[in-house]
């Protein structure tokens, strides 16, 4: 086991963010067989009441001196030395997320759930880059330039 982790940014943006998916990353000790299958590949975990969808799950398989192969289902053999990665889907956000209090972006940015790209972009929260401070004033100007982008009345 290589890795065992939540995957940043998989639970899509809302007042109430979506649940994270997990990202799990083996590599083969021996020669064996990599079984991948994912549910919510195609069709990711929709968002409700104006909430974004969850991120896709989906799987990769690393053979040695080989390209990335992404898959939604698999099941083949691998030599020693392969890294199968397996990334689950996270959950569908509910509500605006131009709601979300912008003290809890500031903690999911804190706990690694969220990119400080994210907190802009998708719940339209101004943070210091180096304090990750909330700048309020900075927060409620952005909030209502992309309230008035989306052209939708909260």
């Amino acid at each position: 086991m290589r890795r065992f982790e939540l995957a940043t940014d998989s639970g899509g943006a809302g007042r109430w963010r979506g649940g994270l998916g997990t990202r799990m990353e083996v590599i083969a000790p021996m020669d064996g067989f990599a079984y991948c299958t994912f549910d919510r590949a195609k069709f990711p975990p929709w968002g409700l009441y104006g909430g974004k969808d969850g991120s896709a799950g989906y799987g990769q398989i690393e053979k040695p001196d080989q390209p990335v192969k992404t898959v939604n289902k698999a099941y083949e053999p691998i030599p020693k030395g392969t890294l199968v990665r397996a990334v689950n889907n996270g959950g569908g956000g509910w509500g605006d997320p131009l709601q979300r209090d912008p003290e809890r972006v500031r903690m999911d940015v804190i706990d690694g759930y969220i990119e400080y790209e994210s907190a802009r972009r998708d719940f339209g929260v101004v943070l210091d880059a180096k304090t990750h401070a909330v700048d309020m004033a900075g927060t409620l100007a952005l909030r209502e330039r992309l309230k008035a982008e989306s052209g939708v009345k909260l």
